[in-house]
């Protein structure tokens, strides 16, 4: 392909929605470019605006968080995987509400709790949820004091 269609393509593409480098560079290569026709179609997406890492980084954890219910190790690492810088990833995952991101844990450990058939072996129940909140990448000191209260209710 043409590398000036590639930029054309590649624009309109990024102006759909956010995007991030790695997703972009994916395409790119997928159309039969050279990497350095890559490197310099990303260059100029950057200069443009058309991919921000920052942004994306802030969507990416807004959604995944009340969306997808994913916790902070979860989010970090599907961000890594786009190939985003480390501060990019840092500030958007500081950017949590800590008041919202404990609520999303409790309701989410809530409707749980309630779903388990079996609630009459403790230390299994809590087993269970503790290991089903840590696969949606909430962090273990965040779960405990969560279940506790779940569970003495």
């Amino acid at each position: 392909m043409d590398p000036k269609k590639a930029l054309a393509k590649a624009m309109n593409y990024c102006a759909r929605g956010e995007k991030a480098p790695g997703d972009v560079r994916k395409k790119l290569v997928g159309w039969g470019l050279f990497p350095d026709q890559v490197k310099e179609i990303l260059s100029c997406l950057y200069k443009d605006d058309f991919i921000n890492e920052e942004r994306y980084s802030l969507a990416f954890v807004r959604d995944k968080l009340k969306f997808n219910s994913w916790g902070r190790i979860k989010i970090r690492h599907h961000l890594r995987a786009k190939e985003l810088k480390e501060s990019a990833i840092d500030n958007a995952i500081a950017e949590i509400d800590e008041a919202a991101y404990h609520e999303k844990l409790s309701d989410l450990l809530a409707a749980k709790y309630h779903s388990l058939p079996d609630k009459d072996e403790l230390m299994q129940t809590k087993a269970k949820l503790l290991r089903f909140a840590a696969s949606r990448g909430f962090e273990a000191n965040a779960i405990y004091p969560v279940l506790e209260k779940i569970i003495k209710k």
